[in-house]
């Protein structure tokens, strides 16, 4: 497809070369590696919607009682900044890197709860395609630490 003189080739091309050069930054407007874009990331968290809530609330239930567990609930509700993540199960890469994922989640909540000292917390879902019934079935977790 052709758009004023570029084709998919060159873009890809170009984005690649950027990649590789070191330079793809700067086709990003932040970046994590910075402190001042984590810190402004953090700071623009919206508060977590009440039926999200409600809804990590009644899967989190069914699990055995955890104390961090039910504090990040609580931070949620009071407005808590939440680093999301989650992964496809079975897709790519197996069972281990999902763990690894979930952890990665912890880590960075650790993380910018020190950097920041505001409330930060890791979420982590689960998704599987049904393909018989077309629909998504979502499991979101708060992470104990």
């Amino acid at each position: 497809m052709e758009e004023e003189g570029l084709t998919t080739t060159a873009v890809s091309a170009s984005l690649l070369d950027a990649y590789v050069s070191g330079r793809a930054a700067e086709l990003y407007p932040s970046s994590f590696l910075r402190a001042e874009d984590r810190l402004r990331a953090v700071q623009r968290a919206q508060p977590i919607s009440p039926a999200v809530l409600a809804r990590l609330e009644e899967q989190n239930a069914r699990f055995g009682p955890s104390a961090a567990r039910a504090a990040h609930l609580a931070e949620l509700a009071r407005g808590a900044a939440a680093v999301v993540t989650g992964q496809q199960v079975g897709l790519f890469l197996g069972p281990l890197y999902t763990v690894y994922k979930a952890a990665t989640a912890v880590r960075w909540a650790r993380a910018l709860r020190e950097e920041t000292g505001r409330a930060v917390v890791p979420v982590f879902f689960c998704t599987m395609r049904l393909p018989s019934a077309r629909v998504w079935t979502d499991s979101l977790v708060t992470v104990a630490e």
